[in-house]
């Protein structure tokens, strides 16, 4: 296979050879957006207390806390409204343990929540390869094609950073965290 050659099989069919090895440092919001409304409606990971207290809405660039009443028989208001907090970090630890090794190989990736636009790849993925090597009839990378890939840095979503936005009681700001390195096949 060529660095432009596309697979014709798989999870990443019709992707480039170089779209698998490197990602993407550019995420598609929709399907991360999927992914996140996913994992916490999971039930794998025990979520914190406080996330028994209100519902979580996942925009595309942004998550609301939106907290219960806090006494059924008075009128709904924001006094009535059970006082949160600041949740960055209750957040930050409940996703980013979506993103552990251990615990992606046992949810779906993350091409299940693809739109209809056609393929796309979030994270940067050169052990499939390795792996259609090893285990794919056929399927090889010459020693140049190897090289040329070996220069190239690889995109990694590694996880998500939730911030609180300042000024706004209940809203968090969360944008992808991208690890860029190399790899040696």
């Amino acid at each position: 296979m060529n660095i432009n050659d596309t697979f014709e099989f798989g999870q990443y069919e019709s992707l480039s050879l170089i779209d698998v090895y490197r990602g993407s440092q550019f995420i598609d919001r929709e399907m991360l957006k999927g992914y996140l409304e996913f994992c916490f409606s999971d039930n794998t990971i025990p979520k914190s207390i406080e996330f028994d207290l209100c519902t979580l809405q996942i925009g595309i660039n942004e998550m609301n806390i939106i907290p219960y009443i806090h006494n059924e028989d008075k009128t709904a208001s924001l006094k009535n409204k059970i006082e949160m907090g600041d949740l960055s970090m209750l957040l930050n630890n409940y996703f980013n343990n979506y993103f552990s090794k251990k615990l992606l190989e046992t949810i779906p990736s993350f091409q299940h929540f693809n739109r209809d636009n056609g393929p796309s790849i979030i994270g940067g993925n050169p052990e499939y390869i390795v792996w259609c090597i090893n285990n794919i009839p056929g399927f090889n990378l010459n020693k140049e094609t190897k090289n040329e890939l070996e220069e190239k840095v690889v995109h990694r979503l590694i996880g998500i950073s939730i911030e609180k936005v300042k000024g706004l009681k209940n809203q968090y700001i969360y944008k992808p965290v991208i690890k860029e390195e190399f790899f040696k096949f």
